[in-house]
């Protein structure tokens, strides 16, 4: 059942999903840095729908 909710909340469909945007999202991330690695994911996405949409 949680897991139903993280792939929910996450916009994911299968744990190979949830694997690859862990993967993803800690390359993110830079040297000694505090804060989730999602928040940098998130960050740069938002960057990229603002570009898409400015298009």
């Amino acid at each position: 059942m949680q897991i139903k909710r993280f792939h929910n909340k996450l916009d994911i469909s299968s744990q190979a999903e949830l694997f690859s945007l862990f993967l993803e999202a800690l390359s993110m991330v830079p040297l000694g840095a505090d804060l989730d690695p999602l928040h940098y994911y998130y960050s740069s996405q938002e960057i990229v729908h603002q570009d898409e949409t400015r298009r």
